[in-house]
């Protein structure tokens, strides 16, 4: 005699069995994305399970800089991408030098180190996790290619011979005083006064002890200034006075710049074709030396080869 009791015990069971063996809890990882300067676009996060190779991915949009995984236990590399049209095919990720951002005062070696840091994931939930290095030395690029399983040698990636920020280091102290404002250094001081101190308060942004600001000039115009943490004294290198806007389509901002290197990029639309010129910082001269520029069509930049 056919009993639903019977099956519906079965069920049951079965349903326990499949309980147990997916009993592993999912764990949520929080991570910021954070870009070089102020830029904004959207991304993929990628979590890499350094065990498995097995690979969790996410997508943030452009001005919602916190992605959420959920990841079984185990150990993990953390890792993004830009994904917007035009945004460049460079990939960013959670290292060694990362995690000592986040705690400045700590003075290690591994804060010179821009090795992957493995994440680990046990029961309770992790946060506080920023994806900020973006100048990868190439042999980490390798080993994310690899995890995504794409030809490292792809020739669209980069330009042949375009400068690297991690080509030009230095190191970032903690600053041992508050950050300073003198607008009187400039005869054009006040133009960032009033943006100054809330981008200060996210720490120094460029060449080691400098904080990169822009204030905007008119329409489709920003003027930058470099601003020194300690004395507040201002500098304006000519290519950063007014810097155009109206890129021919939407990406990463026009001035690139990074915490650890003297190397600053700037990229501007010019008729029907984008230049981007990268400058060195010199730190005796208070200037910006114009060391490359590589120009490519619009159509190119935005992706649409």
């Amino acid at each position: 005699m056919f009993e639903w009791g019977a099956v519906a015990a079965g069920i049951g069971l079965a349903a326990i069995s499949l309980a147990a063996s997916g009993r592993t809890a999912l764990v949520s990882v929080e991570a910021m994305i954070r870009f070089p300067g102020e830029a904004r676009t959207a991304a993929v996060v990628y979590a890499r399970d350094v065990s498995s190779s097995a690979l969790t991915t996410v997508r943030v949009e452009a001005g919602e800089p916190k992605a959420v995984l959920k990841l079984a236990p185990g150990h993990y590399w953390l890792f993004a991408q830009p994904d917007d049209p035009g945004a460049p095919d460079v990939l960013g990720a959670y290292t060694q030098w990362s995690r000592c951002q986040a705690a400045p005062r700590v003075e290690t070696a591994a804060c010179e180190s821009h090795e992957l840091a493995e994440v680990v994931v046990e029961r309770a939930a992790v946060t506080g996790l920023i994806i900020d290095d973006w100048y990868l030395p190439a042999e980490i690029v390798r080993q994310l290619d690899a995890a995504l399983h794409r030809n490292p040698d792809r020739p669209d990636d980069l330009e042949l011979g375009a400068p690297r920020f991690s080509e030009y280091p230095v190191r970032v102290m903690a600053p041992a005083t508050p950050f300073r404002f003198d607008p009187a250094s400039h005869p054009e001081g006040n133009q960032w006064a009033g943006v100054v101190h809330g981008v200060a308060a996210r720490g120094v942004n460029f060449a080691g002890h400098w904080v990169v600001v822009g204030a905007g000039c008119g329409d489709h115009c920003t003027s930058y200034a470099l601003i020194e943490w300690s004395s507040g004294r201002i500098f304006v290198p000519d290519a950063l006075r007014a810097v155009a806007g109206g890129l021919p389509c939407e990406r990463a901002q026009p001035v690139q710049y990074r915490a650890d290197s003297r190397l600053l990029t700037v990229t501007q639309p010019d008729e029907r074709s984008v230049v981007t010129r990268y400058y060195l910082w010199d730190e005796a001269r208070g200037s910006l030396t114009e060391i490359a520029s590589y120009r490519s069509s619009a159509q190119r930049y935005c992706g649409r080869d």
